[in-house]
């Protein structure tokens, strides 16, 4: 009963603060008016038909901080932590907290002004939800308090409440023991729920790897998601096991996946229909900051036969961009033979283009590149000539290891090429017999694939590492190598 009391208090002060801020460079009247309208709204999801209660359907809100610290990322990691382990029950619908999320930004507010008993009904009708659970957390020192309470929808009444309490060294046992207490007071008023075969999974989580976490949710449902993956994984490295964190990775990364579907579609058909200047100059734009050399050498072949029309007065014709972009692709796709010729021809067609030196550096590297090519091509022919000897007299289990030799001269070389045709041949199983890792044999290759520019077999390297080394230290160099691969 104390310790309701204490949580009544914590309330109430709460919202004598949140009065205060409201009131804060607002007159009276206006506030006023927006809580009239806040509660129309409210009143009208909660009658819509198209959020149908279900009492089988069950929702958490976000836990509260009722030590005013600062904490919220720690209750919405608290949040998607519970609702993951909830979703294991079977005979009981969990609403995802991206609901959550949709629903404020909807309505524009904080659905922490309605999660007492009164608003259960409201925010019940707006998520669809017949049961919701709401919490509470307080930290005091070294340890940690978490209170909850499920509320049922339809007569706001209390159904089950509880009260955990650990230490903040220790944040995945307390939450483990927060899952177990609201399965067990749930199956209580639902005895036919199968709770999942063995407890939810306790990592090893300290407090501010929990913040940290909730961190990375709020990044990521602001669209920040690169940042979001950077904090996860930097997680992950402290704790492998940390199921939580790594479903939010693939989902961060389907969503980002289905983003970039979106845009090719868009970039492809504007590619496609007829091209003015303001659209050969987006889509010109796009591909060099996505560092997709090669789309951009096949829009510049297709526009070169049509180009568009320049507006008056601009400073560069269409046929000089374009012929600006083909040499700059053509060099960062590292295709030296094509590049001289069409650096030679745009050095001679435009004279005063602004893109001149810049064509000419290229143009130049690129020459010396050649040369050193030829020296490098010779130095590692003759280095590799007796190895390549070897291979050829040698056994089945000796082949693998002379043949990594051979592609490590190659690659030493930066013949990546002629490197990655022996990094093929070697049986990974034989190699580490003889000590020599697996995973360091599938990096090289994927070190290839970005120096040749390819990226569907440099994915399909990443994913053989994470499947068969999944505990490779080179793993993550290869994950963010992945996200700056230029195409």
């Amino acid at each position: 009963m104390e310790k309701r009391k204490l949580s009544i208090v914590a309330w109430e002060e709460k919202g004598r603060k949140r009065s205060k801020l409201d009131g804060a460079g607002a007159s009276p009247y206006s506030v006023a008016v927006r809580r009239m309208l806040l509660l129309f709204l409210l009143f009208l999801c909660a009658a819509s038909p198209s959020f149908p209660q279900s009492g089988r359907t069950l929702s958490v809100l976000y836990f509260e901080d009722l030590g005013g610290g600062g904490n919220a990322f720690i209750g919405k990691a608290l949040t998607e932590m519970l609702i993951a382990d909830l979703s294991a029950l079977q005979g009981l619908t969990v609403v995802e907290r991206e609901s959550l999320e949709k629903v404020a930004a909807e309505l524009e507010f904080s659905l922490s002004d309605w999660v007492d008993e009164r608003g259960a009904p409201r925010v019940g009708g707006m998520l669809g939800a017949g049961i919701l659970v709401l919490g509470s957390f307080s930290i005091l020192g070294e340890a940690m308090i978490v209170s909850y309470r499920i509320v049922e929808v339809e007569t706001a009444a209390i159904r089950g409440a509880g009260t955990i309490q650990g230490g903040v060294g220790d944040i995945g046992r307390l939450e483990t023991e927060l899952s177990l207490s609201v399965m067990e007071r749930l199956k209580n008023l639902f005895p036919e729920l199968e709770l999942p075969p063995s407890a939810p999974a306790s990592p090893k989580l300290k407090l501010e790897q929990l913040g940290a976490y909730g961190q990375a949710l709020e990044l990521g449902d602001r669209g920040q998601f690169a940042r979001a993956r950077e904090i996860l994984e930097q997680i992950l490295k402290e704790n492998p096991d940390f199921p939580a964190l790594k479903a939010e990775l693939s989902r961060i990364e389907e969503r980002i996946k289905a983003y970039d579907r979106r845009r090719e579609e868009l970039l492809k058909a504007e590619s496609e229909a007829t091209l003015d200047w303001n659209a050969f100059l987006r889509l010109t734009s796009s591909y060099m900051g996505a560092m997709r050399y090669s789309a951009l050498l096949a829009f510049c072949d297709r526009a070169q036969a049509n180009p568009p029309k320049e507006p008056e007065g601009s400073l560069t014709t269409a046929l000089e961009l374009i012929g600006y972009y083909r040499v700059l692709s053509l060099y960062m796709l590292k295709r030296w033979e094509l590049l001289v010729p069409e650096g030679e021809l745009f050095l001679k067609s435009y004279p005063a283009s602004p893109y001149y030196p810049a064509v000419k550096n290229y143009t130049l590297s690129v020459l010396d590149e050649l040369r050193e090519l030829e020296a490098r091509r010779k130095k590692t022919g003759a280095q590799v000539r007796p190895l390549l000897d070897e291979y050829a007299r040698a056994g089945q289990s000796e082949r693998d290891m002379t043949a990594y030799r051979i592609a490590t001269e190659y690659f030493n070389g930066k013949l990546y090429a002629e490197a990655l045709a022996y990094y093929r041949k070697i049986n990974l199983r034989s190699v580490e017999s003889r000590g020599l890792g697996g995973d360091t044999v599938l990096y090289l290759m994927f070190q290839c694939y970005y120096q040749l520019f390819r990226k569907e077999e440099a994915e399909r390297a990443l994913r053989s590492m994470e499947a068969f080394y999944p505990e490779s230290s080179l793993l993550q160099a290869m994950r963010t190598l992945l996200l700056y691969f230029p195409q």
